[in-house]
């Protein structure tokens, strides 16, 4: 039987080496794609914000490019969190609302 803390100690995470391994995938991708950035939809949550956060450390804030695109029933607080990632990370947050096109 595997204890609790046996797993805990399988599960333990090397930031350096995942930051390194998930940066240099970014990079690669761009390059082998002949891009010449990214563009980010930033939601306001996590898993958009570690996205942006890891294509400005792979490829600098300047090939970065970050949309918010809200529907009519999206959060405030949504808003606010996309625009402090932008901030954050040194990034002109462009907003584009999509519910002309998803009531369509």
């Amino acid at each position: 039987m595997i204890r609790k803390g046996e797993v805990a100690a399988r599960l333990v995470l090397h930031e350096e080496l995942a930051l390194s391994a998930l940066t240099s995938f970014v990079a690669d991708a761009v390059a082998t794609a002949g891009a010449r950035g990214v563009t980010v939809g930033l939601s306001g949550g996590i898993d958009s914000a570690l996205a942006a956060a890891l294509a400005v450390r792979a490829l600098g804030r300047e090939r970065v490019f970050p949309f918010f695109m809200p529907y009519r029933s999206s959060s405030p607080e949504s808003a606010r969190d996309a625009a402090a990632v932008a901030a954050t990370l040194g990034l002109a947050l462009a907003t584009c609302d999509i519910t002309p096109q998803i009531d369509a």
